[in-house]
């Protein structure tokens, strides 16, 4: 078993805290809000983007990992924030919903059209697909000892590449239509454009290792 570094040991937890205030700050600079939220439809977009934002870094301490296989898988930290990224990826869709019931928009999909706009309910049908994959890892990632799960595993990292792609252009058409652009575009922006390479090397990896 790897022995990990005294620095690799608290990375992954000062870069989740980070890319969580990064998250927070952006947000509430360019909606003008105070945090914490007075109601729910001020709490279910920090939760989206805090999702993505933990989501991220698995991504980015995949990547560490790969850059030097020395480097240790940090299981507890992959289980907090596995855990967390579920609860929240659930809750903000699931406030939004919560809210609109409330004010009298009924259910889905009529009440979020009546929130985003129908000219927007693309970015709603992927992000749609998006949570459909985001918790079919969930099932994968109980049954990856299973020879067949393991064996097609690539194709589990395909949906779920695909997924944060989804997650992307969602942000940036709903996240645009309800703020001004400034630096919650650009968090998305820095985000995104880290993130292709490391996609693109998750895949290489499975194709070079397809079949050993």
């Amino acid at each position: 078993m790897l022995k990990a570094p005294i620095w690799w040991k608290w990375f992954p937890w000062i870069l989740a805290l980070l890319m969580l205030e990064a998250g927070k700050l952006v947000w509430y600079q360019n909606s003008g809000k105070n945090f914490p939220p007075s109601d729910l439809y001020g709490w279910f977009p920090i939760l989206g983007i805090w999702a993505f934002s933990l989501m991220w870094t698995h991504y980015a301490i995949g990547e560490f990992r790969r850059i030097n296989p020395k480097l240790p898988k940090n299981e507890l930290y992959s289980k907090v924030t596995g855990i967390l990224v579920l609860a929240l990826i659930l809750l903000h869709p699931g406030l939004l919903v919560i809210a609109q019931y409330q004010n009298g928009f009924g259910l889905p999909p009529a009440s979020t059209l009546a929130y985003v706009s129908a000219p927007n309910a693309s970015a709603l049908v992927l992000a749609s697909i998006a949570l459909i994959f985001f918790l079919s890892y969930e099932i994968f990632d109980r049954l990856k000892n299973n020879p067949v799960v393991k064996k097609y595993w690539w194709l589990v990292n395909i949906t779920q590449s695909i997924a944060m792609l989804f997650i992307l252009k969602h942000s940036f058409t709903i996240g645009s239509h309800i703020l001004q652009p400034g630096w919650f575009r650009t968090y998305w922006i820095v985000l995104g454009t880290l993130l292709l390479p490391m996609l693109i090397h998750v895949h290489w990896d499975d194709f070079k290792n397809r079949g050993k």
